[in-house]
């Protein structure tokens, strides 16, 4: 076998060896659990605006639904990336495999497919769950619904990736959990607060608070293409709004940030090395 042969075995073989453990534990069903309770109470709340106050005018009802299980879905597997090297690292599980026809290419690989399958089930499903929620609502299965699947793919992929990359500049399973924890937290409240700022008119803010404004408009243009989240965010306003080039762009976009953390991941693995 030649040393390309050797290295897509064993990245295949490690996918593998990861995709039994979680397929067969509990943790991603008691995520769909916890997703499709969500996604039920929001199609919910949308019925019963209905009874209350007649047709309501909106393309989609279920896009929100479905947003929402993926973003907890994403959420999920990306914390689960950011236990990938650090963890393996900790029990001295790496300077075994190591010994092998292993090296940081292919177990960065094999870690990252592994993950992507798993959301490649949580695709699944969520198409059984929102058909059957579409088939009982009479709201509908529409297109849209598979084009906002089909990028939560690749946008899931931004989220694992970044996981992962948290995983390899850490040396603790810990400290790579508390990171991605951080980050999260981070960008989820920042743009949150930032919607909240700009949706307050000009006339009610004091000037010290239209500096910060424009400060915090600044730095939203550096954190929307750092944080994966914002992929996900600008993948499902294309899908709800039918723009083509929206949802092209948005899975160009989210390819390469992928790419790029998966082989900053590989560098500083290698830097890091295999041991504690």
């Amino acid at each position: 076998m030649s040393a390309t042969s050797y290295r897509l075995h064993a990245t295949r073989l490690i996918a593998g060896r990861e995709l039994r453990s979680t397929v067969f534990g509990i943790g991603i069903y008691i995520v769909m659990t916890i997703a499709f309770v969500l996604a039920s109470y929001g199609v919910n709340s949308f019925l019963y605006n209905i009874s209350q106050n007649g047709a309501l005018a909106m393309p989609s009802p279920l896009l929100l639904p479905l947003f929402v299980a993926v973003f907890l879905s994403s959420l999920y597997l990306g914390l689960l990336s950011s236990l990938t090297i650090s963890r393996e690292r900790d029990q001295g599980t790496l300077e075994v495999l190591f010994y092998g026809p292993v090296d940081s290419f292919s177990y960065v690989m094999g870690k990252f497919i592994e993950q992507m399958l798993v959301f490649g089930v949580f695709i699944l499903f969520n198409l059984v769950f929102f058909a059957f929620v579409a088939l009982i609502t009479n709201f509908g299965f529409s297109l849209d619904i598979i084009w906002l699947l089909l990028i939560s793919f690749f946008v899931a992929a931004s989220v694992v990736a970044f996981g992962i990359f948290l995983s390899s500049i850490t040396k603790s399973s810990r400290a790579s959990v508390f990171l991605f924890i951080l980050f999260m937290a981070f960008f989820i409240g920042f743009f949150w607060g930032y919607s909240t700022l700009m949706g307050i008119p000009d006339k009610e803010l004091s000037a010290g608070m239209i500096y910060l404004r424009q400060a915090l408009d600044y730095l939203r243009r550096v954190i929307e293409w750092v944080s994966p989240l914002e992929y996900l965010n600008r993948g499902a306003l294309a899908v709800a709004s039918s723009s083509v080039s929206g949802f092209f762009a948005a899975v160009g976009e989210s390819l390469a940030y992928g790419v790029v953390l998966l082989a900053a991941s590989i560098f500083f693995f290698n830097r890091k090395g295999v041991k504690k």
